[in-house]
C-alpha cells in the first residue's frame, strides 16, 4: 500500500491470521468463498510489499493488479450470491455475471497495456488502470457497482456495516488520494476484510 514495504507486509501478516480465524468459524461450505477474502487480500498486500522492494520487477505489479482488477469484481458478488436468500440471489447472480465480464475486459487490458507501478514519495502509483475516456468511466462505474452493492443486498447487519465502510473508504480515497486510488482503496478494503470472521461468527449470515 502507500506507506512502505513493512506496512504492506504487516497488513499481509495480520490478514493471514485473520484468514485462519475466518476459516475456523465457517460452518457451511457456501461460506468458504466469503471466508477466503482476507486470505486473498493478504496475498495482494504481500505483492505490493514486493513492489516496494523490487520496483523494477514487472511480475509483482501484475500480481497486485490481477487481484485489484480481475479477482474482486467477480469474487465479491459471488461470495454473497452463494449465501443469499432466494429473493436476492437473482440480483447477485446478475452482478456476478457483470463482474465476470468486467474481469475479463480488465484482465485483457492489463496484458495488452502492461502493468506499471511507480514509487512516488510515500506512495505507489499504477499507470492507467482504466482508459482515460468515456469507456473508462463506464468500466469504473460497473466496478463500483459489483464490488459495493452486494454488501447492501444482504440482511446481515455486519455485512452491511462492512459495505458502508468500503463505500466510505472509496469516497475518501478518491477525494484525498485520487492519484494513488488503486493502491490505497485496496489497502482500506483489505483492513475492512478483517471483520469477515466476526461477521461469520456473530451473525451466521442471517437470511
Amino acid at each position: 500500500m502507500c506507506f512502505s514495504a513493512s506496512a504492506s507486509f504487516t497488513a499481509a501478516g495480520f490478514l493471514s491470521i485473520t484468514a485462519v480465524i475466518a476459516y475456523s468459524v465457517v460452518r457451511k461450505k457456501s461460506e468458504y468463498i466469503l471466508a477466503s477474502i482476507p486470505a486473498l487480500f493478504a496475498i495482494q498486500q504481500a505483492s505490493e510489499g514486493l513492489v516496494w522492494l523490487y520496483p523494477e520487477n514487472i511480475i509483482f505489479p501484475y500480481i497486485f493488479l490481477f487481484f485489484a482488477l480481475a479477482i474482486w469484481p467477480l469474487w465479491i458478488p459471488l461470495s454473497f450470491a452463494v449465501i443469499a436468500p432466494p429473493a436476492k440471489k437473482k440480483i447477485l447472480n446478475i452482478l456476478f455475471f457483470m463482474g465476470c465480464v468486467l474481469s475479463i475486459i480488465l484482465l485483457c487490458s492489463i496484458f495488452v497495456n502492461g502493468a506499471h507501478a511507480r514509487i512516488m514519495g510515500n506512495h505507489i502509483y499504477y499507470d492507467d488502470l482504466y482508459p482515460q475516456n468515456l469507456i473508462g468511466i463506464v468500466l469504473a462505474g460497473i466496478y463500483l457497482i459489483v464490488t459495493i452493492i452486494p454488501f447492501f443486498l444482504m440482511h446481515n447487519i455486519y455485512i452491511r456495516a462492512m459495505g458502508c465502510a468500503v463505500a466510505l473508504s472509496c469516497i475518501v480515497t478518491f477525494i484525498f488520494w485520487n492519484l494513488h486510488f488503486g493502491s490505497l482503496w485496496c489497502f482500506w478494503a483489505a483492513v475492512i476484510s478483517a471483520f469477515v470472521p466476526a461477521t461469520l461468527f456473530k451473525n451466521r449470515l442471517i437470511k
